[in-house]
């Protein structure tokens, strides 16, 4: 700001303008000689009452004007601050389109409705006299009329002037939403020069007014009624009208197609049987399964006549259901066959299903697969199962003189094409390989990646076939046996009943009249592996020789990872060049400098060196194979306890700017100011005369301007989605929008939603809280070692150790949990799905008037469960494995090899007592599953049919709504019982 003193001759004036909004400094010339500076300038605004936004630079502007002797000019010096004005509401209508068939309707009604009468409810109060009758103080007088004078609430209804033009038309349903209302939003005041406060404009009509028809309700308008809509600037009013109201729906085992139909105003249009047969096909259902047009116009048109509604009237073709079981000609496989019954056909009944299941004879079927499997096909839309497996035997098998065990994964095709043409691409590859003449690349039928010195398949003696077992239990005699050749060329050896492999490369092998021909051709793609220091001041790069018909390095490849790695600045061409030779030589190149940056130095100031990798928050991540990967990023930098994240290093003498091989540019500074000092969570230490920040708490290292510090929680502003990508942190995770659909929150603490979630996974160490709720589309996952807390949920896994409460509504969702579900509201229904929980569920309702079939389970400990699952399944791996032992045994007793069979014999032992552990360890969970963990369902409203209740292995079925009802478990007894709330 200039300081010195300015003659001029002239007048100075200061004026308001735009309602002291701004204020100017005029100047006049004159004889007068004045001298002044800014402090004049700003002394002459104050004594004009000027006091808010002064315009600095415009008064040094100003004074350098008058230090020019010029003419007359006025400059802004001062500005103050607007109001901002109100919003007033503002719709957003829905799409509301007139249906193709009421447009004649329409064109007739809208014409003729006149401007709109749009009335506001208003309560008051009033005084009116009542009669009324006061006893008698003697016995048996009639009691007296007294007129009082009392006070009432009414409520009138007052007409609101609005501007009757129309902006938009259209047709809606009952219920359904006309418009989102953005919400009023109150202005605010300005501040004028002087300071005095400026008060925003008044709107005239701030509100949307819900005319006939329409209420308003949670921020939105909802019509109450179906007909004609038209709407305003800032009201909206239904014309009534009432169509034939009519909607599709299937049977629950979707094989019939059901007709709802309410009849509306006389001389309404008639919905055709083409229409109805075309909104089938939408649902979707077969229109091959329809009634013809021309029959289901009879339907409609008897239903209109008769001028009730009616519901799940059929209009598919009658057909009745059947069932069969097949049996293949080795009677190795048992097949059922259904159909479903149609229209007023029989129904395909899944208990008769059941029945012809359990008198067919067969053995080894997966009665709770079948049982899933069926119900599911009985829930979908098709029409017909065939050849579903009930039951399947076991085939003998064939004795075996030397069986080979591949111990390699085989590439697919398309790869193994990709090879041999690379082969002939680098004949000079295939120098050293003799049996290339005989056995040609591309003759090989398979190929695998191998490493030097690792086993690629097994002999293992020979055995004898295993009998076989058809699908009613019968056993089928095994097969005899027959021998495998091998040929084995380069690179490959012998050792026992082992081939292994002298070098590395590719596998490949073929079929010949003489047995099963092998070799391993050297093969491998050079490689170029570039890593940068934690600060990006120093490159480094390895090279690694190809091998074979491999691709050697070049000085593309080189440059495109420096490219990828992000070096731009500091490479010493000499030394790659040089690099480049030796290992087209041959020879490897192990982390070798090749670009260095240079360090900025300063005066006094220290600097800081991290020693831990810092997340680039890049908004996508580049894979090792080159792929993107836009949800898994760095966006974080996490540290442990006690680990050194930065050390403060001492300080240079001369300043000098800096860069990184990375390209940015650090601008020395002189030393006076910028020291990093430890932050939050971060305590410093001394170690052999060194400065190191250690982090004295794990957390996201926070790195602000002048500081370094830990932040234990992390705060996800919006939603998780590509935007933010996945979320992995080791505390607690609050985000303040949604999450999206495919990605996943991992938190070391607990998780917190402040809006609702889509097919996401959730998996917290502490609770999970979900403001909205869960659009799980099957596909969301939510794992929780305390409680889980949401609005509603739909299609979506909960599991928990703790509680789990869900406001509102549980729409087809597995749950899992080992405390209680509990659903407040008086809409927290349960409604499909599977639910497990230990101690118990307090519900609005049970399943629906359709009967949809709700499994619910109490009274045990679930995670034992689990356990008890993990046993079982390690129990029968290590059974297979001890009767392959017992195999192996035979065989070594019968070549009288004691070494190998004294081998085999401590193997089994080692697994006969590890069986032994688990068994007794099961039997104990099992008890301990077994045991009553008190609980009981309770439900508020009403349990429909189709509720499964089950506890200790013990099923309960409701067959008929009831209301207000506990249910619970008696040890005592050990039955599931009722009893009314």
């Amino acid at each position: 700001m200039a300081s010195h003193r300015i003659t001029f001759h002239g007048i100075l004036k200061i004026t308001l303008a735009g309602n002291g909004l701004e204020a100017r400094l005029s100047f006049e010339p004159g004889d007068t000689a004045e001298d002044i500076d800014i402090a004049g300038l700003t002394l002459l605004l104050l004594k004009n009452n000027v006091r808010e936004g002064i315009l600095t630079r415009n008064l040094e502007t100003a004074l350098e004007h008058l230090g020019k002797s010029p003419g007359p000019f006025s400059i802004p010096v001062a500005r103050g601050v607007p109001p901002l004005p109100p919003v007033p509401e503002k719709p957003l209508w829905e799409s509301l389109p007139v249906p193709a068939e009421l447009e004649a309707d329409a064109r007739q009604i809208f014409p003729r409705a006149g401007n709109p009468s749009i009335t506001v409810e208003r309560t008051e109060r009033v005084k009116t006299e009542r009669i009324i009758l006061k006893k008698s103080p003697l016995p048996f007088a009639p009691p007296k009329k007294v007129r009082m004078e009392v006070e009432e609430k009414r409520t009138v209804r007052e007409k609101v002037e609005v501007d009757p033009g129309i902006e938009g038309t259209g047709y809606i349903t009952e219920g359904a939403r006309a418009a989102r209302i953005e919400p009023f939003t109150a202005g605010k005041p300005g501040k004028s020069v002087t300071g005095a406060m400026i008060p925003p404009e008044k709107l005239r009509e701030p509100h949307v007014y819900a005319g006939e028809g329409l209420v308003r309700k949670n921020g939105a308008i909802f019509a109450v009624r179906t007909g004609f809509i038209r709407w305003g600037r800032n009201w909206a009013e239904i014309l009534p009208f009432q169509s034939h109201r009519w909607r599709l729906s299937l049977s629950s085992d979707k094989a019939s197609c059901l007709l709802d139909l309410t009849p509306g105003n006389p001389g309404s249009r008639v919905p055709p049987g083409d229409e109805i047969r075309a909104a089938a096909h939408a649902l979707p259902y077969d229109p091959m399964f329809l009634l013809s047009s021309g029959e289901i116009d009879d339907i409609v048109h008897g239903i209109i006549s008769a001028g009730k509604p009616v519901q799940d009237v059929p209009v598919s073709i009658s057909r009745d259901a059947a069932i069969r079981i097949r049996i293949s000609d080795d009677r190795l496989k048992a097949f059922l066959d259904l159909r479903k019954g149609r229209g007023s056909g029989r129904p395909l009944s899944l208990r008769e299903v059941g029945a012809a299941i359990r008198e067919s004879g067969l053995v080894g079927m997966d009665l709770v697969r079948i049982k899933t499997d069926i119900t599911e096909f009985h829930r979908s839309g098709s029409g017909e199962l065939e050849d579903y497996i009930l039951a399947e035997g076991r085939e003998p098998t064939r004795g075996t003189g030397g069986e080979t065990v591949w111990d390699v994964d085989f590439l697919p095709g398309k790869t193994l094409t990709e090879l041999k043409q690379a082969a002939e691409r680098r004949p000079g590859g295939l120098s050293g390989l003799d049996s290339v003449l005989s056995f040609p690349v591309e003759a090989a039928e398979a190929a695998a990646h191998v490493e030097a010195n690792r086993r690629v398949l097994s002999l293992n003696p020979g055995a004898d076939g295993i009998p076989g077992r058809d699908v009613f239990g019968a056993a089928i005699p095994p097969l005899e046996g027959g021998e495998t050749s091998l040929i084995l060329r380069e690179n490959l050896g012998r050792r026992g009943n082992l081939v292994v492999t002298l070098a590395r490369g590719i596998l490949e092998k073929r079929s010949v009249p003489e047995g099963l021909e092998i070799r391993v051709r050297p093969h491998r793609d050079g490689e170029v592996k570039i890593s940068l220091a934690l600060d990006r001041m120093a490159g480094y790069i390895t090279l690694i020789p190809s091998e074979g018909t491999g691709v050697p390095p070049d000085a593309g490849m080189i440059a495109r990872a420096a490219a990828r790695a992000g070096v731009v600045r500091g490479i010493r061409q000499e030394i790659l060049d040089a690099a480049l030779e030796k290992v087209l030589r041959g020879e490897p190149i192990t982390r070798l400098l090749f670009a260095r940056g240079q360090a900025p130095r300063r005066g006094e100031p220290r600097k800081i060196s991290y020693l831990v990798q810092i997340a680039s928050d890049r908004q996508v991540n580049i894979r090792s194979d080159g792929s993107a990967d836009y949800k898994n990023r760095e966006a974080n930098t996490s540290v442990e306890e006690g680990e050194a994240v930065a050390e403060i290093l001492p300080p240079e003498v001369t300043p000098m700017d800096g860069w990184d091989i990375a390209g940015r540019i650090f601008p020395a500074e002189d030393g006076s100011e910028g020291e990093i000092t430890a932050g939050g969570n971060i305590r410093t230490e001394i170690r052999d005369g060194r400065t190191f920040l250690v982090a004295a708490k794990s957390g996201e290292l926070v790195l602000e301007e002048n500081s370094v510090g830990i932040r234990d929680g992390r705060v996800v502003k919006g939603d998780v989605s590509l935007k933010t990508g996945n979320i992995r942190f080791p505390g607690p995770v609050s985000v303040t929008g949604s999450v999206a659909s495919g990605f996943f929150i991992v938190a070391g603490g607990d998780i917190r939603i402040a809006g609702g979630i889509d097919a996401a996974l959730l998996s917290a160490e502490g609770s999970i809280s979900i403001q909205q709720g869960i659009k799980g589309a099957g596909r969301a996952v939510l794992r929780s070692r305390g409680s889980v807390t949401a609005s509603f949920a739909e299609q979506a896994v909960i599991l928990s150790v703790g509680d789990t409460r869900i406001k509102n509504g549980c729409l087809r969702c597995r749950i899992r949990c080992n405390g209680k579900l509990e659903l407040a509201s008086e809409k927290g229904s349960i409604i499909g799905g599977v639910v497990k929980a230990r101690r118990g569920i307090d519900a609005a309702s049970l399943g629906t008037e359709r009967g949809v079939r709700t499994e619910i389970s109490f009274g045990q400990d679930y995670l034992i469960a689990d356990r008890i699952e993990t046993h079982d399944g390690e129990i029968k791996k290590l059974k297979l494995e001890s009767v392959k032992i017992d195999s192996m045994m035979r065989e070594s007793e019968k070549q009288g090899d004691r070494r190998k069979l004294e081998s085999l014999r401590v193997e089994k032992l080692g697994k006969l007592k590890r069986l032994d552990k688990l068994t007794h360890s099961l039997f104990f969970l099992r008890e301990k599953f077994e045991e009553h963990s008190p609980g009981e369902i309770r439900i508020r409203g009403t349990v429909y049919p189709g509720v499964v209740i089950e506890s200790h292995g013990r099923y309960h079925e409701i067959t008929e709504p009831q209301k207000g009802m506990r249910i619970f478990f008696e040890p005592k007894t050990g039955r599931i019982q009722e009893e009314k709330l």
